[in-house]
């Protein structure tokens, strides 16, 4: 052990460290933390001191998780989903920041892109539905079912058992959700005049399964399946697919 000491004079005015101030080193954190609460305590014994203080408190537990990689892809599982598990293990979910009335976060992540092609894949699917979609129904109703499908999808993704937790974005959840109610809706109204290419149905499908399957990896499984069964409840809905020329007589 080696002390080493030092003589600093006292200032007066702003704020200015401890006018007397002990340092303790040494190799061995633990030896080094049991001399420093020792000294601490002989220094407090003093009728003239007070306030004594160390400015290296009580340890943090920290934990280390070492992933075995295979087994994790056998279980379907990448290093974000198990980063996710252990987070909300540790920490539970951020919803504080809803019940503080940031309630547009229930919807911004849909907004939210990262890489050049995931936006651009997002935005020509929503493109091409949206624009079928608008004529025929108004608008306001295309706004409606994309603020919808955007909460549903992303509540269901925040809820994920295999990847929990407010790491994720993008339009996937509403695309899908525009082709669930187009499908559901051509499906089981005839009259509402709507329809969607088959194969566009069967490809959604296809690349979800293959997604969930853990084929295509670090997708949003919650946010797919959330969007796609809230569009398909709403094509269910009675009158959600009435044409516009209908509610206008």
């Amino acid at each position: 052990m080696q002390a080493r000491v030092r003589v600093d004079r006292f200032n007066f005015g702003p704020p200015v460290g401890f006018p007397v101030q002990f340092r303790v080193v040494g190799p061995d954190t633990a030896v080094v933390r049991d001399i420093a609460y020792r000294v601490r305590d002989v220094v407090r014994r003093s009728p003239l001191v007070r306030d004594t203080q160390l400015d290296w408190n009580e340890q943090v537990r920290s934990i280390r998780v070492q992933v075995d990689q295979d087994k994790a892809r056998q279980l379907g599982l990448t290093s974000a989903d198990i980063q996710g598990l252990v987070q909300t293990t540790l920490d539970g979910t951020p919803m504080t920041q809803i019940r503080r009335g940031e309630v547009w976060r229930l919807v911004g992540p849909a907004f939210l892109h990262i890489e050049l092609h995931h936006i651009a894949f997002n935005l020509i699917m929503w493109h091409g539905l949206a624009a079928y979609f608008e004529p025929r129904r108004g608008s306001l109703r295309l706004l409606l079912l994309v603020l919808v499908t955007a909460v549903a999808s992303n509540l269901l993704q925040f809820y994920w058992p295999w990847s929990p937790g407010p790491r994720f974005l993008g339009l996937s959840g509403v695309v899908y959700g525009l082709v669930a109610y187009l499908a559901v809706k051509s499906t089981t109204d005839r009259r509402s005049g709507l329809m969607i290419p088959g194969n566009l149905v069967v490809l959604s499908f296809v690349w979800l399964v293959l997604c969930l399957a853990g084929v295509i990896p670090d997708a949003a499984n919650g946010a797919h399946l959330g969007g796609a069964l809230a569009g398909g409840l709403l094509g269910y809905t009675p009158g959600s697919g009435m044409r516009r020329d209908q509610r206008a007589g």
